[in-house]
């Protein structure tokens, strides 16, 4: 996971500083505060308490495997709702944290306590048929692109709104 305001990798998560992720976070990498290998029990000290947390992630492996665990009396993750990328109003929202699933591994059974714990939502992009997935990079570009879409329509209605009180 990566909070896009924050820049907190967690542990296990890619090599923050590895020239090609570097290269393709075109520079955010200096312009926000970066956190690596933070567990998971320390995440909350470092998010906005009042964030919103999205997980995006296409492989739920880990959460089949949660959900079909005998010794579990509580499906928890059955409690996280699943909705399009696009039909959640992301300019209301002060903080936003989007955790990302890895294209081999997927989300971890902490991620998605955490994100119960914070009344998450699990956000998806539509595919066509007979596309499995998108690789992490894509994803978080495609729900990004959304956030900023959002964020400045809904600017520019606020904008227009202040010139007709004028």
């Amino acid at each position: 996971m990566i909070d896009i305001e924050t820049g907190i990798g967690i542990k296990s998560c890619v090599d923050l500083w590895d020239p090609k992720v570097i290269r393709s976070a075109a520079g955010a990498h200096f312009r926000l505060p970066v956190y690596c290998g933070v567990e998971w029990e320390k995440i909350s000290y470092l998010l906005d308490a009042h964030t919103s947390v999205f997980i995006a992630d296409s492989n739920s492996k880990v959460v089949l495997d949660y959900i079909t665990d005998s010794k579990v009396h509580n499906n928890e993750f059955l409690q996280i709702p699943v909705l399009p990328y696009y039909s959640i109003e992301y300019a209301t929202m002060n903080s936003i944290t989007i955790i990302v699933g890895g294209e081999t591994e997927g989300i971890s059974e902490d991620c998605y306590r955490y994100a119960v714990s914070k009344n998450g939502l699990r956000i998806n992009i539509p595919l066509q048929k007979g596309v499995d997935s998108l690789n992490t990079g894509m994803a978080i570009a495609v729900i990004v692109f959304e956030i900023k879409k959002q964020l400045l329509e809904a600017k520019a209605r606020n904008k227009s709104c202040m010139a007709n009180t004028i």
